[in-house]
């Protein structure tokens, strides 16, 4: 692996390998992103057509929560399949899955947004953490990246990765910082390899990122999704997610039982 390593993530529940063939072409590690994909098949045939058209080493990054879906993608991986990213969940879940890939020789990073689960990681044996900032899509924390990353690098001893937030100039200063890496997702978004329809292009290109909020502050789980103004199912899911904080509000046992 290179001394600074730039990792090309593909787009969240798009089970399409052209952005991680690109950036693996490129001489950076792409990763297929199959954090919200459920259909073995489909993450079959995308992983065979990562290994056909590269060859480089890539990656593949998984929702650790899902115990099946797991076992069957690590069930029968390519050789040149070299690092697995692995979201935050259940420890002991973890560590089974940890172990799992250790005994196939594959690397394994894990998603982290605090410094505590960056912490667990490392108390699993994890080759790499990590940071995802406040700025980035989907699951997110509370720090800004720049904040979180000096934060990991001067609690873990391990190799961390800055994702969120990250674009040229700020890409320098994570290395400046000390950073082992950056993550790209959402910026690789219009390139020609991605496949998101060119309407969707065309409106992405007009975004600044105010466009995003953050959902489940009030519940302990945060995601920071597109939102363009009155649309319907973001307002159904901020009423929603008041409705709950009421009700756990009143019924703190819950909240403590949750913890």
């Amino acid at each position: 692996m290179p001394g600074f390593q730039v990792i090309a993530l593909t787009l969240p529940g798009m089970v399409n390998p052209a952005v991680a063939i690109a950036a693996t072409r490129a001489g950076g590690l792409g990763v297929l992103d199959l954090e919200y994909t459920r259909d073995k098949m489909l993450a079959a045939n995308a992983l065979k057509k990562l290994g056909q058209y590269t060859k480089g080493e890539f990656g593949l990054k998984l929702n650790s929560a899902d115990a099946k879906f797991f076992n069957e993608v690590v069930s029968d991986l390519p050789g040149r399949l070299t690092a697995v990213i692995l979201t935050f969940s259940e420890v002991q879940k973890l560590r089974r899955q940890v172990q799992t890939l250790h005994r196939q020789k594959r690397m394994v990073w894990l998603e982290t947004t605090t410094k505590e689960q960056a912490e667990v990681g490392e108390s699993l044996g994890v080759d790499g953490i990590i940071a995802k900032g406040h700025e980035a899509g989907g699951r997110v924390g509370e720090e800004t990246i720049f904040i979180l990353l000096q934060n990991l690098l001067k609690h873990v001893s391990l190799p961390v990765f800055a994702q969120g937030g990250v674009g040229v100039h700020s890409a320098a200063a994570c290395y400046a910082a000390g950073a082992a890496g950056v993550v790209l997702d959402w910026q690789l978004a219009l390139v020609k390899e991605s496949p998101l329809p060119e309407a969707v292009k065309a409106r992405i290109a007009l975004t600044d990122g105010s466009e995003t909020v953050c959902l489940g502050s009030t519940l302990g789980e945060r995601y920071r999704i597109y939102a363009r103004p009155n649309l319907a199912v973001v307002t159904r899911v901020q009423h929603t997610e008041r409705e709950l904080a009421e009700h756990e509000s009143l019924q703190p046992h819950h909240v403590l039982a949750r913890w």
